[in-house]
C-alpha cells in the first residue's frame, strides 16, 4: 500500500483558509470567549491532520494501485519497470508496531507507524515517487532482501535505512519475542 495525495485537498485547503479569514473579520464584534473558542476550534483540524495517523483531516489517503517490489521488476498498478533500466532510492524507516528503545535507562519503548518508506526511481528521464507502507516485520525483511538482490544483480540502487537490520532484529526479538521472527 502506498500514499497518494487527495484529490480534493486544493479545495479543503482554499475552503479552511476562506472560512478562518471570514471569520476572523467577522469576530471584532463577538465577545472574547467566542472569538477564543472559534480560533481554538479553526486550529483544531490542521494539528489533528498532523498529529494523528490517521484522521479525517489528513491530505493524503491510501493509493488504490497496488505497488510491488520484486527482484526484476517494480509494478505500480498494471505497470511494469523492468529494475535493470532503472536508477532506484530507497529510504526504508520501518514496518508497522516496530517498539525500538536506543536508550534502556530512560527511554523504555518508540513505536513507528511503518508509513514513512520511500522509493524513487528513474526511468527514460521520468522519476516516479512513492511513500508506502510496511504492514509488519516479515514484509520488512521481504523488502531488505529484494534491495540486497537488485544489488547483487549489478542494479543502480542507493538504500538508506534508519536503522541497522541487526539492530531491527534484535529490537524485535527483545519487544516480540524471538518466536514471531
Amino acid at each position: 500500500m502506498f500514499y497518494r495525495y487527495n484529490r480534493f485537498a486544493p479545495v479543503i485547503i482554499v475552503l479552511y483558509v476562506v472560512v478562518f479569514v471570514v471569520f476572523f473579520f467577522l469576530s471584532r464584534d463577538l465577545p472574547a470567549y467566542v472569538q477564543l473558542a472559534g480560533f481554538a476550534v479553526l486550529v483544531l483540524p490542521p494539528v489533528v491532520g498532523a498529529i494523528r495517523k490517521k484522521s479525517f483531516f489528513n491530505l493524503r489517503r491510501w493509493d488504490e494501485r497496488k505497488l510491488t517490489l520484486h527482484r526484476e521488476y517494480i509494478q505500480v498498478g498494471e505497470v511494469q519497470y523492468p529494475v535493470k533500466a532503472l536508477k532506484i532510492a530507497l529510504h526504508i524507516h520501518g514496518f508497522d508496531g516496530f517498539a525500538y528503545s536506543k536508550n534502556n535507562k530512560w527511554i523504555s519503548r518508540n513505536t513507528i507507524y511503518g508509513d514513512q518508506n520511500y522509493i524513487s526511481f528513474k526511468n527514460d528521464k521520468k522519476v516516479e515517487d512513492f511513500q508506502f507502507f510496511l504492514k509488519d516485520f516479515k514484509a520488512y525483511e521481504q523488502l531488505c532482501d529484494v534491495a540486497e538482490g537488485w544489488k547483487t544483480d549489478g542494479v543502480t540502487v542507493v538504500v538508506k535505512e534508519q536503522f541497522k537490520r541487526a539492530f531491527v532484529r534484535d529490537q524485535v526479538q527483545r519487544f516480540v519475542g524471538p518466536k514471531n521472527l
